[in-house]
Parts: C-alpha cells; sequence; structure tokens
C-alpha cells in the first residue's frame, strides 16, 4: 500500500519503500506463530480440563484467549497497513 503511495523517484525512497515492507512482513510472521502456539495452549488447556486439572487449566486458556487477542490485532495491523 505505501509503495503506491511514495513516489518511486530517489534511492532514499526505496530504501524506505524496502524497509516497510520488510517490516510488515516480518510482523505478519510474528503474529501467525503467535497464533499458533495461542492455539497449542489453549488445546492444552482443554486437555488438561479433561484430565481434572481445572486449575491449571484455567490459566493456559486465559494466557491462550490472550494470546489469540494479540494475533487478531497484529493481523488487523498487517492487513491495513
Amino acid at each position: 500500500m505505501i509503495a503506491e503511495i511514495i513516489p518511486q523517484s530517489s534511492a532514499l525512497t526505496k530504501k524506505y519503500t524496502n524497509f516497510y515492507i520488510t517490516n510488515l512482513l516480518i510482523l505478519k510472521n510474528m503474529g501467525q506463530v503467535l497464533g499458533m502456539i495461542s492455539a497449542v495452549l489453549i488445546l492444552s488447556a482443554i486437555y488438561f480440563r479433561v484430565g481434572g486439572q481445572k486449575n491449571f487449566s484455567n490459566g493456559l486458556f486465559i494466557v491462550g484467549i490472550i494470546g489469540e487477542i494479540l494475533f487478531i490485532a497484529i493481523m488487523i495491523m498487517a492487513i491495513f497497513d
């Protein structure tokens, strides 16, 4: 998106655009990793709840949900930025 707005006239502009796109890809990849870790935490919470460890399960579930919310926020930033 930023590549369409900034005219590609100078080397500095091209360097800035490449830096911006690289950071955007890194942010997107970090968000995907966070989403997968959060999904594993939620699945582990379900496993422990079935096993009878309710308190430990509640903690894992809360951390997993917070991670999923952060994942959604990062993906929205990466898409609309």
